[in-house]
């Protein structure tokens, strides 16, 4: 099995909008079977998997880097930051 465009959406991760009015007209969504609030879950499962990766190869290629929450979510749901500095500096 291939993963190519047909097979493979990532969702993008909407933080303070409901972004139903960019559905085409029929009504359709790429996820049919999940709702705002699962797509919106979804979305950020994704983004985590993106910024795990990001902390993997930034301490891959001589970085200490982690994920740190700055704020709670009630706040802003964008509050986790990603923190790295060189490897060299941080001993």
């Amino acid at each position: 099995m291939s993963i190519g465009p047909k097979r493979f959406r990532m969702p993008f991760y909407v933080s303070c909008i409901d972004l139903n009015f960019l559905l085409p007209l029929n009504g359709s969504s790429h996820i049919p079977t999940l709702d705002f609030q699962g797509r919106e879950k979804l979305g950020l499962q994704c983004k985590r998997l993106l910024d795990v990766g990001r902390v993997r190869y930034l301490k891959e290629n001589g970085f200490d880097a982690e994920l740190v929450y700055y704020v709670d979510k009630e706040t802003s749901l964008e509050n986790l930051a990603l923190m790295a500095v060189p490897s060299s500096l941080s001993s």
